[in-house]
């Protein structure tokens, strides 16, 4: 699986030969390979993650639509003061008449 938004990988450079610090070719290929993983890996959560909350926000917002104006629920509740403010607010930005 690769990203295509994947951030360049820092290059492994050392001053002494491999050798000296024990480390293998093999052994650095198998860290870089482990980078991009872990990368690949990152991203994947953060896109999952926001899908998930994207799905919990639509089902928010599909309740609160079923749910009526704010107007008429103020009324059920049995405060019409406040649901006559309301009308006026929404006249006054033009959302109703």
């Amino acid at each position: 699986m690769t990203h295509r938004l994947r951030p360049a990988l820092p290059q492994v450079t050392v001053a002494r030969p491999i050798r000296d610090f024990g480390l293998s070719r093999e052994y650095l290929e198998g860290y870089e390979d482990g980078l991009i993983h872990g990368d690949v890996i990152g991203y994947q959560r953060a896109h999952d993650e926001w899908h998930a909350r994207a799905e919990v926000s639509a089902a928010i917002a599909q309740q609160v639509a079923r749910m009526g104006p704010a107007d008429e629920l103020e009324i059920r509740r049995g405060r019409p003061e406040r649901a006559a403010r309301l009308r006026q607010i929404m006249a006054s930005r033009g959302i109703t008449a």
